[in-house]
């Protein structure tokens, strides 16, 4: 998670699975791709460019009237695990 302030603006950059070299409970790097692609629903993980390219947005003069929100970079994941709305 990442804040970026500036002036009188504060906005957050959350992300999810990235790819990052790193496998831990898996039989090989391939097996944790194709584990943590299938979970997303845009059928593969991010990577750090993904994320990165949400942060240059933030600290962007485009981004000058956007202010106080939490931006999931995570492929739509957080979205997809969220309880339907009654």
């Amino acid at each position: 998670m990442v804040a970026l302030t500036f002036g009188n603006r504060c906005s957050v950059r959350t992300a999810a699975w990235t790819m990052n070299g790193i496998s831990g409970a898996y039989e090989s790097v391939g097996a944790m791709v194709a584990a943590r692609d299938a979970l997303s629903p845009t059928g593969q993980m991010g990577t750090a460019i993904d994320v990165a390219n949400a942060a240059v947005f933030l600290a962007s003069d485009e981004s000058r009237y956007i202010n106080g929100i939490c931006l999931p970079v995570d492929g739509g994941l957080v979205q997809s695990l969220a309880p339907p709305a009654r």
